[in-house]
């Protein structure tokens, strides 16, 4: 095992398409969505934590996005809220809207850093 563990999980993001860069006609959702995803991780003692992402908010006329991060000694707790506000996007608005939802989707991918404390307290820096 290395002295160094990243913590990745998998985006709280809806999968939402945004692939093109213009549109023709208004992009029409399924429907709105609401959901939201609460992650604890228990950390072991023999681990360090050395970076933790940083709570966002995003707020738009098309919904909104948090990650809201807390630690309380070895438990790490990440709330992804998303919501969505309009269910046809129009065609001037598309490139706002994009942006929205690849920067919620960055946010939600960040992951956590952690390195191995040595027997004796000390950060291993040789493995």
């Amino acid at each position: 095992m290395g002295d160094i563990a990243i913590l990745d999980f998998p985006s709280s993001n809806p999968n939402i398409r945004v692939g093109e860069e213009e549109r023709v006609y208004p992009l029409c959702l399924p429907y709105l969505e609401k959901n939201q995803v609460i992650r604890k991780i228990i950390v072991p003692s023999f681990f360090e934590i050395k970076k933790l992402p940083q709570t966002v908010k995003i707020y738009t006329p098309f919904g909104c996005f948090e990650r809201i991060v807390s630690n309380d000694k070895n438990v790490i707790k990440i709330e992804y809220n998303f919501e969505s506000t309009m269910i046809e996007i129009p065609i001037d608005k598309y490139v706002r809207y994009k942006e929205f939802i690849e920067n919620s989707a960055k946010a939600s991918n960040e992951g956590i850093l952690l390195e191995r404390i040595s027997s004796n307290g000390q950060v291993n820096l040789n493995g």
